[in-house]
């Protein structure tokens, strides 16, 4: 440890006291995490010429696109 730093309490023998007393541990259910995806999200609404991501450049190409 460098100087400075203290070594965090031990929470076992809190935890041990509150089991005693009549608490309980429970174990929590993990949550969903929505997986990240590779492709950017104007990718995933059309890519370059969807009406989602129009703008810029992006207009004229769109427009061109759809003429």
């Amino acid at each position: 440890m460098l100087s400075g730093m203290s070594p965090k309490p031990s929470y076992a023998a809190l935890v041990d006291a509150w089991v005693k007393a009549g608490g309980e541990v429970t174990k929590i259910k993990a949550r969903k995490v929505r997986k990240h995806s590779l492709r950017s999200k104007s990718h995933q609404m059309g890519g370059r010429f969807s009406r989602y991501n129009v703008g810029g450049n992006n207009r004229l190409a769109a427009a061109q696109r759809a003429s």
